[in-house]
């Protein structure tokens, strides 16, 4: 079996390269070292880094200002979300609280917006006002999946103040967009609950009416709307206290009691007490 003959002048060389380092090979190395840190992507990088920690140490110190309770973790991280979020949806506007809000003013306002926008608070309403709620809903409630959760939140600042310095090194803006167009759904909802029409219904009364006062009823007709037959005529008594000295004509409104309408909210009625002619 042929041996490996030992080089010596081979061996000398490479135990000058491991001691002195490769002194042609380490020059160029530190040429493009060199020329890399001068250029404008790796300068740009390193503003961006800077950007960064300095956005996240201010949201942190604002944080523990607000919320007492607040404790930075850098395991915050790496933690599971509790929602895949879209970082280019504002989920605080959704909620309409501030990107520095306490948890419990978090669940605040997701409570109050559930009350209103749940889809068990929608019986009665038609088809498209259903459908218009229950998207406003959905958009709510993975707002608080996302900011109700400490680590996520914390994930999808992190994200959000990393495009805001992207935006300020670039000077590109980082897109926004919502899953859903709530301006548009919020505006139809508006338009929905507009006023109804007022009625002006003639009461004619004696003089005696408003010299002593008086209780009155009057019955009408009026329309509603029913959860399982749909609209439908029903009747319905008015009843209110002319007061003693009542000026003449006396008149009270009674809001939103008039017919129902299938796309604004239920019509008002007014009653005119006005003197008769006969004054009887």
């Amino acid at each position: 079996m042929a041996l490996a003959s030992f080089d010596g002048d081979f061996s000398f060389s490479q135990e000058s390269i491991a001691r002195l380092g490769d002194r042609a090979g380490s020059s160029k190395l530190t040429e493009a070292s060199k020329q890399l840190k001068q250029s404008k992507a790796f300068q740009a990088q390193l503003r961006l880094e800077e950007l960064l920690k300095e956005y996240s140490e201010e949201r942190d110190k604002k944080r523990v200002t607000l919320d007492q309770s607040f404790t930075p973790d850098d395991a915050d991280f790496s933690a599971a979300k509790a929602y895949d979020y879209d970082r280019s949806t504002n989920y605080y506007e959704i909620l309409g609280i501030d990107e520095y809000a306490p948890p419990d003013e978090v669940n605040r306002a997701y409570k109050r917006l559930s009350l209103v926008y749940h889809p068990d608070k929608t019986k009665g309403m038609s088809a498209q006002q259903q459908e218009d709620y229950e998207t406003i809903f959905i958009s709510v409630k993975n707002a608080h999946l996302v900011l109700g959760d400490q680590p996520t939140r914390r994930q999808y600042d992190k994200d959000r103040d990393q495009d805001r310095a992207k935006e300020v090194v670039s000077g590109v803006k980082a897109p926004s967009s919502q899953h859903v167009d709530l301006t548009e759904v919020l505006k139809r909802i508006s338009e929905m609950q507009r006023q109804g029409f007022l009625g002006l219904i003639g009461s004619p009364c004696r003089l005696e009416t408003f010299f002593y006062g008086t209780h009155k009823a009057v019955s009408r007709e009026r329309r509603i709307k029913d959860f399982y037959a749909g609209m439908i005529n029903q009747e319905h008594v008015y009843r209110f206290h002319v007061p003693r000295g009542a000026r003449d004509p006396w008149e009270l409104t009674f809001k939103e009691q008039g017919d129902h309408n299938p796309d604004t909210r239920p019509d008002s009625v007014k009653f005119r007490n006005k003197l008769s002619s006969s004054g009887r």
